[in-house]
């Protein structure tokens, strides 16, 4: 989560981050206090969002708590690729080379692109990126040939 300052910040010495239900700040939860200058949270993840909907940040001086916050909306969604597929072309020990294919997820509309890795089992342990960005509809990446098994 990421804020900017706005307008006249010399009395502001703190902000306070919330959860809370609606972009006026309702019905919250402290969640963070962050210091003049910080002006970024990073959420734990899997951190509960319960029934709130909304991040809400306020302005904090000497003379109270900003009475309107500034409050974003939270987009919590999740989109896999499913029936991944994955034929060894390099003959070398030790070294793969070959086409990645997968399925798209169901809903790609949040969907900016895929990241490829290569990683220690099915919950990507120790991985290491390659191939770069694929962009969304293009449903397979290519793993260089000579790329070495570490």
């Amino acid at each position: 989560l990421v804020w900017r300052d706005s307008g006249d910040v010399s009395e502001v010495t703190h902000y306070l981050v919330y959860f809370s239900q609606n972009d006026l700040g309702d019905n919250r939860l402290h969640i963070s206090t962050s210091t003049l200058g910080t002006n970024s949270l990073t959420i734990p993840l899997n951190t509960a969002l319960l029934s709130f909907t909304h991040f809400s940040v306020y302005a904090k001086s000497p003379l109270g708590e900003q009475t309107t916050p500034t409050s974003l909306r939270v987009i919590d969604t999740s989109a896999s690729v499913s029936n991944l597929i994955f034929e060894d072309r390099d003959l070398d020990v030790g070294e793969l080379g070959g086409l990645v294919v997968w399925t798209p997820p169901a809903k790609t509309s949040r969907v900016v692109g895929y990241h490829m890795y290569l990683a220690v089992g099915s919950f990507g342990m120790l991985r290491s990126p390659f191939g770069g960005e694929v962009l969304v509809g293009t449903n397979e990446g290519v793993l260089l040939a000579d790329t070495r098994i570490a």
